[in-house]
């Protein structure tokens, strides 16, 4: 399995912010193919995250494995940077958009699930305290996408360390509440 790191830069506070993504795949081109899905998933958000910040997608991609957690390789690539471009008030720090991942894959009895947090959503954004419709269906479209992308990757994972096993995603979507990332109140 592969992973990669963005590493979140600009001018918020707490920064860097960063989020990792996990892939089946174990060659050059899946590791390649794994920075550009994320690369663009990322833009396509753009709109809806804040100018203050940009995900910088690292060119080394880790080789993982699975049972042990331990990274033993590396791929280089050409890494990547994804500018977000949406104008306005953001909404606290905190307070971030919140995808989750199913995979279909039960393990003592719970489904292996994970979540990627959306960082620097806008008032625009807000709909009486709930993300609105329109940033509903413009991230769960990036969503569609980056699963379609992922493909070329070996395909998306979420990475269970308590178990030592990753399963593919077999579907995402965006929460309808906002999230609250607790290792940014500071």
């Amino acid at each position: 399995m592969i992973r990669t790191t963005v590493t979140w830069v600009g001018t918020a506070p707490g920064l860097p912010f960063y989020s990792s993504h996990y892939f089946e795949g174990d060659t050059q081109g899946e590791a390649d193919a794994a920075v550009a899905a994320v690369v663009e998933f990322w833009q396509a958000l753009s709109t809806l995250t804040t100018s203050a910040i940009d995900a910088v997608v690292s060119p080394e991609v880790e080789v993982v494995d699975p049972a042990s957690g331990q990274v033993t390789g590396v791929f280089q690539t050409a890494g990547g940077t994804a500018e977000m471009t949406a104008s306005g008030e953001p909404l606290p720090w905190t307070t971030q958009g919140l995808v989750r991942w199913r995979t279909g894959v039960f393990v003592g009895g719970r489904e292996i699930r994970g979540r990627t947090f959306l960082p620097g959503p806008l008032e625009a954004n807000n709909a009486v305290g709930v993300p609105a419709s329109s940033y509903f269906t413009l991230a769960n479209t990036a969503i569609a996408g980056f699963l379609t992308d992922a493909a070329a990757a070996g395909g998306l994972v979420v990475y269970s360390r308590t178990h030592g096993q990753a399963a593919l995603v077999a579907a995402g979507n965006v929460w309808t509440q906002w999230a609250t990332v607790r290792s940014r109140r500071d």
